[in-house]
């Protein structure tokens, strides 16, 4: 069950937020014993982390980022509430920001941290992500991060395309709650990552060669994303296969590799080589494991 719309009369004593939530959640309990788990949201505004959710100790989940409120002449409001206005009084010769444009003064978009709260009522849940340190000015500030300005004081920006506003690069990360890694990277406080050596081998898994990462694998006909689903999936491409290594341990001279037929004790992983051993078409090898052949031009096969 989700509890939303929590509003407080200032003139209501300290705590009563914290008390009141504690009502309603021994209530629940009492008369909704089918209610195993309780969710609610914080955020929007400035300064408004959940103080109210962890004073009565609920779980926090992490945030998700909002984009369904806008500001209209200084006041918050949602986006259907605005469509209900645009298509009740607005001009409907205009699409909508357009018609919002008309209808007031200043026009803003905003993405803003939503906060997850959740409290178990039923001890034997367990949440799929564990909860984490509360949101704290300090570790979660700011909680709007990015507005558009359609509009600002009647001036309408580009015919109504937007002005971009970024508060701050945000990322959840437990121990960097705020940065993205490119933005870290800049400040010098964490360090590129050292792009993946690759060992190219042939269709038996012997090795062939390194290349310093997939970019300069510099193969005929290879592209990279063949290379990568390759190195992914520890699959052939065009008869080779590819791996990353460890440049302190070295690449592996040999590696294992799935093989379809054993011909005079000779392993092979796919039709057309062992069809150029025998001197017979791709196909031929085929049908003869299709008929399940232990035979193929006097030469013995163990079909795997």
């Amino acid at each position: 069950m989700e509890l939303n719309r929590f509003s407080m009369a200032d003139s209501e004593g300290k705590n009563s937020e914290s008390q009141a939530i504690s009502l309603a959640i021994k209530w629940i309990k009492q008369n909704m014993p089918h209610v195993r788990l309780l969710v609610s949201y914080a955020g929007r505004k400035e300064g408004n982390y959940g103080y109210i959710y962890q004073a009565t100790n609920w779980e926090y989940l992490g945030y998700f980022i909002s984009e369904g409120f806008w500001y209209v002449d200084g006041e918050e409001r949602h986006l259907a509430t605005l469509w209900y206005r645009y298509k009740n009084h607005g001009n409907q010769n205009l699409t909508f920001v357009p018609g919002l444009c008309e209808m007031y003064r200043d026009v803003r978009k905003t993405w803003t941290k939503q906060f997850i709260y959740i409290m178990r009522l039923d001890s034997k849940l367990t949440p799929a992500t564990e909860p984490l340190d509360y949101p704290k000015p300090d570790n979660e500030y700011p909680i709007k991060i990015k507005e558009h300005i359609y509009k600002q004081d009647d001036e309408v920006f580009n015919n109504y395309t937007k002005k971009d506003v970024e508060f701050v690069e945000y990322y959840y990360e437990k121990d960097k709650k705020l940065f993205t890694r490119a933005a870290l990277i800049r400040r010098g406080e964490q360090v590129p990552f050292a792009p993946h050596k690759v060992a190219i081998y042939d269709a038996g898994g012997n090795l062939e060669g390194v290349a310093n990462s997939v970019k300069e694998v510099s193969i005929a006909g290879y592209l990279e994303g063949g290379i990568r689903k390759s190195i992914q999936t520890k699959s052939d491409y065009k008869s080779k296969y590819f791996r990353f290594f460890d440049e302190d341990e070295g690449p592996m001279e040999k590696i294992e590799v799935p093989f379809i037929c054993i011909i005079d004790e000779i392993p092979f992983n796919s039709f057309a080589e062992a069809g150029r051993y025998l001197g017979v078409s791709r196909q031929a090898i085929h049908n003869a494991k299709q008929r399940g052949a232990t035979v193929i031009k006097d030469s013995s096969v163990i079909w795997v």
